[in-house]
């Protein structure tokens, strides 16, 4: 029960996850309102890198080869961004007020120094989703998602929807 450390997060706004990385020296925390990932050295607190969303430092590279500048919005209204090695990240892109299905989504940083960084994969949902989401990368490749729907058949029993999706984008 005792704090270890207690820090703020620069350019992080409605932070839904926090990871930490390297023996507990390196947190990415996922900033939700900012549509970032930012890398903060977990000892002093200090900021290193903003990926994607208002204050993202890097160019990101989406799958038709269009390249978007730092601070351009890639993804929006993200949930669980977390690293999961080999400089790639995954989350659930909830689209929030793009007007564009919700996705699952991966993201790999090509170049940390030059600041380059490329989406990877994704699978679209057929719906919208305001609120949660996941995206996990199993221990097979495959990626496990889920998220409520924003609008629900009541028919079934249950509101959240979990799918595992394997890299080509097929459904398991």
């Amino acid at each position: 029960g005792e704090i270890l450390t207690k820090f703020s997060v620069p350019h992080g706004d409605d932070v839904n996850h926090c990871q930490l990385v390297e023996d507990d020296g390196v947190a990415f925390v996922s900033s939700r309102l900012t549509n970032g990932l930012v890398k903060m050295n977990a000892t002093t607190g200090d900021r290193i890198w903003v990926l994607g969303g208002e204050y993202g430092e890097f160019n990101i590279t989406d799958f038709d080869g269009t390249t978007y500048p730092p601070g351009a919005t890639v993804w929006k209204g993200q949930h669980n961004a977390e690293y999961f090695g080999d400089a790639e990240f995954c989350m659930f892109d909830n689209q929030y007020d793009m007007g564009n299905n919700s996705r699952l989504l991966c993201v790999t940083i090509d170049d940390e120094d030059a600041r380059l960084a490329s989406l990877t994969w994704e699978y679209q949902f057929d719906d919208y989703s305001t609120h949660f989401g996941d995206n996990d990368r199993l221990p097979t490749g495959n990626f496990l998602g889920l998220h409520w729907p924003d609008t629900v058949d009541y028919d079934d029993q249950f509101e959240v929807r979990v799918i595992e999706v394997e890299n080509d984008g097929d459904v398991a």
